[in-house]
């Protein structure tokens, strides 16, 4: 189940995240295999901009994202998700969750 319930703007969001294990050459072409790969949408809503700044930063046309980013030190993604409602934070974190099921 998503975390707590932030306010930005008079907008409610929710956000979650996870540590996935990986392998650490799978770790190394993380990055570009998600830019490359890039789905068109996640859980319904379009993705309006992408970020490589710290790991990938998926920005959906609600103002919700989803952030992929391999640890620098462990052989892990880490996978934050904010969203507004619980049901797109759970659809981000499937997403991410298939992505470092895939990694390894």
């Amino acid at each position: 189940m998503p975390g707590m319930a932030l306010r930005k703007g008079g907008k409610k969001f929710m956000w979650d995240g996870g540590i996935y294990a990986t392998e650490a050459e799978a770790k190394e072409k993380m990055a570009d295999r998600l830019l490359e790969e890039t789905p068109p949408s996640i859980g319904g809503e379009n993705i309006s901009d992408i970020l490589s700044i710290d790991g990938v930063k998926y920005i959906l046309a609600d103002d919700s994202w989803l952030l992929i980013r391999p640890s620098g030190t462990e052989p892990v993604l880490r996978v934050y998700a904010e969203g507004r409602s619980p049901e797109m934070v759970e659809a981000l974190m499937a997403f991410g969750e298939q992505i470092a099921e895939n990694s390894t």
